[in-house]
């Protein structure tokens, strides 16, 4: 309904610009009025003021409740990177956004940008992590640990689409496989040194040339992790020592 007052606002302002254009400009007045105001008529202003939204995938990393009803999200994106977005009313019962935006979640959001932080305007739950492994302590775990790491090591809006499809590939197998909790915690080190390899704190070093890039879910993978896990454990705590966060 605002789009409809603010197309008038704007029409009725090309009009008055066209009275003074009037007294302004005597030679040929009539020509440039209605020039003038076919351009307002066919282009109007409104369509300049609407901010652009953007829809892309994400991973919800925080989600910090502000004023009576409103949450600030951090959210790692496909397109973006880490951005910090506001959802108005969202812990409301009837907001359509609630059970969309929880934690350890992928979504498909909708931002638009705002003069300090994005606004969301919509959301899609994709894959709730949290929901999947509410009766799995030990992966529930895993994935909270891990989403404050990036949570923690995430700098601003970058795109880095690898380290995008690297976790997304990774809760997808993650989710999908029951696993050992020595497989549980190879999968760990692995998905941890990747994501610091992603981030250049872990360089191409040969002895983890087979684990690192583009690494391979599956329980073969996950038990050859074995045959590194102690420098592999070693060098993920020199990397966050490094860091210095």
């Amino acid at each position: 309904m605002w789009h409809g007052g603010l197309r008038w606002l704007t029409r009725l302002l090309g009009v008055v610009l066209g009275v003074v254009f009037h007294h302004v400009v005597p030679t040929n007045s009539s020509r440039v009025c209605g020039l003038f105001l076919l351009y307002t008529f066919r282009f109007p202003l409104y369509t300049f003021l609407v901010h652009t939204k953007y829809t892309t995938l994400g991973f919800v990393l925080e989600k910090v409740p502000h004023g009576e009803a409103s949450s600030y999200f951090s959210i790692f994106t496909r397109e973006f990177g880490k951005v910090f977005a506001s959802a108005q009313a969202v812990r409301e019962v009837k907001s359509k956004l609630r059970m969309n935006l929880e934690e350890l979640s992928f979504v498909e959001v909708s931002l638009v940008r705002g003069k300090s932080v994005w606004k969301i305007t919509g959301a899609k739950n994709i894959s709730s992590l949290f929901g999947a492994f509410r009766d799995s302590s030990e992966k529930l775990e895993i994935t909270a640990q891990c989403s404050a790491l990036l949570l923690r090591l995430l700098h601003g809006e970058e795109k880095n689409d690898p380290l995008f499809q690297l976790l997304f590939d990774a809760f997808s197998y993650f989710k999908s496989e029951n696993l050992t909790s020595e497989e549980m915690k190879n999968f760990e080190i692995l998905l941890v040194l990747n994501i610091l390899h992603e981030l250049g704190y872990v360089g191409n070093k040969n002895e983890f040339s087979e684990f690192v890039g583009a690494p391979s879910w599956g329980s073969v993978a996950l038990s050859r992790v074995a045959l590194i896990k102690k420098r592999a454990l070693s060098e993920i705590n020199r990397s966050l020592l490094e860091s210095q966060l």
